[in-house]
């Protein structure tokens, strides 16, 4: 719908069901229909990237957001799921409770979960997520720059990581108490030019001259007898 999720309304008419973009002009009249019962299963998504449903209940009707899916988002997002203090640089929803799926814009993203089991999908930027006191599932898509998560459990709950990368191309490191995942190799064939973007990197140069530049992360460059550019971070050529 193109109307922003705090706009949208349902009012019941007997077994019909009317959506607002406001409090007057409807979006459109679904007949005999009893939201309680037979459209748990119609989702509605906002102008603002917000899936919900309705649910009917004994004072009346109220939206519950499922999902929040930035895909189509024009710039960052800055979510806050929690109940902590507002900080005022994050959109709080503390109301979204039933939210189970939080999908990232292209951007760079700031998400703070909560209490309950969230599936986070990251595709696009440089993501930052503070995690809550549950298991939750992160998926981390090829497209992403890089992704931060920040989710000490001290009751030790287990966290399941989909990364999309083949297996024997991931190394794991360890920087003080972080774990770092990233990239494995990077193989250079000859006179190839290799560039390791903005990711931590574990470059090769091949047997004859090779450019290898890497970007802002903490990268491993062997050269061989090419040409080596380390860019930023902490790097070991």
């Amino acid at each position: 719908m193109k109307a922003f999720h705090e706009k949208i309304k349902v009012k019941r008419d007997g077994e019909d069901i009317g959506v607002f973009d406001d409090d007057s002009e409807i979006c459109f009249n679904k007949k005999n229909s009893v939201v309680a019962e037979k459209n748990r299963h119609i989702l509605f998504s906002s102008n603002d990237h917000i899936v919900f449903m309705f649910a009917e209940y004994q004072i009346g009707f109220s939206k519950v957001p499922l999902m929040l899916d930035f895909n189509a988002a024009n710039k960052s997002v800055c979510v806050d799921l929690s109940q902590k203090k507002n900080n005022k640089l994050q959109k709080k929803m503390t109301t979204f409770k039933a939210i189970t799926t939080v999908s990232d814009s292209p951007y760079d993203d700031v998400t703070t979960g909560n209490g309950q089991p969230i599936f986070f999908s990251y595709s696009g930027g440089f993501d930052r997520l503070h995690g809550g006191k549950v298991s939750d599932t992160y998926v981390v898509k090829r497209t992403c720059k890089r992704c931060v998560i920040n989710n000490y459990d001290s009751d030790e709950k287990s966290d399941l990581h989909f990364i999309e990368e083949t297996f024997t191309n991931l190394k794991a490191t360890k920087s003080k108490e972080n774990l770092v995942t990233s990239d494995y190799l990077c193989e250079g064939a000859t006179g190839s030019s290799i560039d390791g973007k903005e990711c931590d990197d574990n470059v090769i140069g091949g047997p004859s001259d090779d450019i290898l530049s890497c970007g802002l992360g903490n990268d491993v460059i062997n050269g061989g007898n090419g040409s080596i550019y380390g860019g930023n971070g902490m790097d070991d050529l």
